[in-house]
């Protein structure tokens, strides 16, 4: 039997979503309605009894292993052995261990955080029980490589922010939380400071770890919401990094640097005011380099020593802070507008790396590199590897040597360098960190021909089922551009709906190549409906993009009247269904024309079918709907954690098989499947609390659809990339 397609849609968002209720009404049904209203009480009331665990819970957990990343590689990087991993996301921070450098962490603005377990060669994402959506610092306890601190961030102030921390090197535990502990938010994103040091000399057996550490809490002056949330400060905690105490007077020590001298404790903090020192713990302190600083730098294998990065230069101080020389100015490289992320090599501490800000405004940032303390400097060099499908970025760098080897230095990306910070090559593999823009999509006819929209990435398609991509530059921007909702056609024809003025809120246009995305084709037609591309079954030449229509192959497009967005076709009559705004349409004429089924009060965020019940599931920002497609009756929400609705498909050998995904993010439940039609549902991603280990995809979802030719379920993850999870076998039941 020829594989059919389900196939669903979702809007992009990387905030939290509204969880006001959604009611969805059949036209012209007093009756009908008052149905509706009941039965949405009726799963209310069911969910509260849930979230308080009651037992007419019927969702069930499932084991994780079966979750794979699909990485936007391409397929000269598969033949060269590479698994792949396209990066995407900014990375405000990264980290060796302090032992044999085998451990290292990074953290991305909003796209989670990574670990590897080689030395920096390939990288798994590491989210459990994280609520923030990134980190701005990450730094490992030199005493015990398990035990790590993480200042969470978003792109902005934001709740979830906040200081985590890990003692098993795998689940993290929030354990300050600003709004609550103190007041005002914590975490503009791209916070590029180090801003957590831990305090070597103080091992706790009991704690399994250095009891002391210190952290720079930032400080934004002129920030718009500075006045609400900026509360400048050094905090301390000496129970491993589990609580915290602000220290007292210390409002213009913050907002810098932080390292702790690994002897005597001392306590070095730095920032536009100068350099200040702590030799007792932190109680009082004393300016001991009255000059601005961007970076500060100590070594655990060189006690006494440490450095600032100053405008004029490099200073030392071989006394632990407490008195600072001249060493070493930055030569030909000594205008810029400032610099960050100074470090110094444990390994050989006349080796030094740090970025220049040559411009903020046209993200001109370059690393500088020596090799004998500062009389010569030399600029690195980033590329990225043979193959690769995404531009290389040019976001400020970050860096970390590693801690025996002088020759081997992380930068963010992330980077690897094996001769000291010359050059870098890009260590990607694992990094899945492509954002969605509106819905990914496959070809109604043929499920391995795939298209992706990305925001910020262009995004591109895959012939092959997502094992390997082909980039397309929808935007014409060096870095890449935002494309909302896409469609392949055939392997040559792909089209976009790309938001051509650069902006993440510019119009969207369609965008069309006819070679594969070697040219590309940018109209002045307007996409202002949902931003999803669909086809029609049995004939490519026919295209939907929005409210729009063609029947060229993308070639010419006409308005649609009745239509702005098809989700989803019978796959039996190539009935196909979509939304006119809040009305629920379908056309038995290819989209020609449109004829309404029903309404609804809340936007619609997918739809799938099922054509052995004939009955049309609806999501919205709240529940599933059912609605009957033969009279548009029988209309009433499903399950009862099925909140925070993104997509839904169905099983195409099966379509009492379904799959739902939400986009929150958290860590209790957003990928679901059904074996009997909605009634009951089994959650496929990690639950808190259900000591699950394996990979955990299907979190913070925004697309859904169904490959029928390898039987695989794809979901996107916002800014963590592209997953997939083997489906159940059509003949399963429960």
């Amino acid at each position: 039997m020829k594989s059919k397609h389900i196939v669903k849609k979702v809007f992009l968002t990387l905030l939290t979503l509204s969880l006001s209720l959604a009611t969805v009404g059949c036209a012209g049904s007093a009756d009908d309605t008052a149905s509706v209203d009941s039965s949405v009480d009726s799963v209310v009331s069911d969910t509260a009894a849930t979230q308080s665990g009651g037992e007419d819970d019927a969702v069930r957990t499932l084991p994780t292993d079966v979750w794979e990343a699909v990485p936007f590689v391409s397929k000269e990087l598969r033949d060269l052995g590479f698994e792949g991993g396209e990066g995407c996301q900014a990375c405000p921070t990264i980290t060796y261990d302090h032992v044999d450098g085998k451990v290292a962490y990074f953290g991305t603005d909003v796209g989670g955080i990574y670990k590897s377990t080689d030395g920096g060669h390939s990288w798994t994402q590491w989210n459990w029980n994280l609520d923030a959506v990134g980190a701005n610092h990450i730094s490992i306890d030199p005493n015990n490589t398990d035990r790590v601190l993480l200042v969470g961030c978003n792109s902005g102030y934001h709740a979830n922010n906040g200081i985590y921390l890990t003692e098993n090197g795998e689940k993290w535990e929030y354990v300050f939380k600003a709004e609550k502990d103190f007041e005002g938010q914590i975490g503009i994103h791209n916070d590029y400071r180090r801003q957590i040091a831990w305090d070597k000399g103080s091992f706790d057996e009991s704690i399994g770890g250095s009891a002391v550490v210190y952290w720079s809490r930032e400080n934004r002056v002129g920030h718009k919401l500075s006045d609400k949330y900026n509360r400048p400060a050094l905090y301390k905690s000496v129970d491993g990094g589990r609580t915290w105490a602000k220290l007292e007077g210390t409002e213009d020590k913050a907002g810098g640097e932080i390292v702790v001298d690994a002897e005597n404790g001392n306590v070095i903090a730095s920032n536009g005011n100068g350099v200040f020192l702590s030799t007792d713990g932190g109680k009082t302190w004393s300016k001991t380099l009255d000059k601005p600083v961007g970076g500060l730098s100590a070594t655990f294998t060189k006690s006494g020593y440490a450095w600032a990065a100053a405008a004029d230069g490099i200073y030392r101080s071989t006394d632990a802070g407490k008195t600072w020389n001249f060493q070493a100015s930055y030569g030909k490289f000594s205008k810029f507008e400032g610099l960050h992320n100074f470090t110094v090599s444990p390994a050989d501490t006349d080796y030094m790396a740090l970025t220049m800000i040559v411009s903020r405004a046209s993200w001109h940032f370059v690393q500088y590199i020596t090799h004998d303390g500062g009389k010569t400097w030399i600029e690195g060099s980033r590329k990225g590897s043979v193959g690769d499908v995404m531009p290389v970025s040019s976001w400020e760098s970050v860096f970390d040597w590693h801690p025996t080897d002088r020759n081997i230095l992380l930068a963010n990306g992330p980077y690897i360098s094996t001769d000291g910070g010359v050059s870098f090559n890009y260590s990607k593999t694992g990094f899945t960190g492509i954002c969605e823009g509106g819905q990914m999509m496959n070809n109604v006819n043929n499920n391995n021909l795939i298209a992706f929209a990305s925001q910020d990435f262009n995004g591109g398609y895959s012939t092959d089922g997502g094992y390997t991509w082909t980039y397309v530059p929808w935007c014409d921007f060096g870095w890449g551009g935002h494309a909302y909702g896409s469609y392949i056609a055939d392997e040559n024809t792909i089209v976009a709906a790309a938001a051509l003025g650069g902006g993440w809120g510019d119009g969207r246009y369609i965008t069309y190549t006819h070679d594969g995305g070697k040219t590309v084709t940018r109209t002045q037609y307007q996409v202002k409906g949902v931003e999803i591309g669909y086809g029609a079954l049995g004939n490519d030449d026919i295209i939907f993009l929005g409210e729009w229509r063609s029947d060229d192959r993308g070639y010419t497009w006409k308005e649609m009247t009745g239509c702005t967005g098809v989700f989803e076709h019978d796959p039996k009559t190539g009935r196909l269904f979509g939304v006119d705004g809040l009305r629920i349409v379908y056309s038995d004429d290819n989209g020609v024309t449109w004829a309404k089924l029903c309404s609804a009060t809340e936007q619609v965020e997918d739809i799938a079918y099922n054509y052995n019940s004939n009955m049309l599931y609806v999501v919205t920002g709240q529940f599933v709907y059912t609605v009957s497609t033969v009279d548009g009756v029988g209309l009433r929400p499903i399950g009862t954690r099925l909140s925070g609705g993104r997509g839904i498909c169905v099983d195409p050998e099966n379509p009492d098989i379904m799959y739902f995904c939400s986009s929150s993010n958290d860590y209790r439940d957003n990928f679901f499947r059904s074996l009997d039609a909605g009634e009951t549902w089994t959650c496929l991603n990690r639950v808190s609390g259900d000591g699950r280990e394996g990979p955990d995809g299907g979190r913070w979802c925004g697309a859904i659809f169904f490959n029928g030719v390898n039987r695989e379920v794809f979901t996107t993850s916002g800014c963590r990339g592209i997953w997939k999870i083997d489906a159940a076998p059509a003949n399963t039941t429960n």
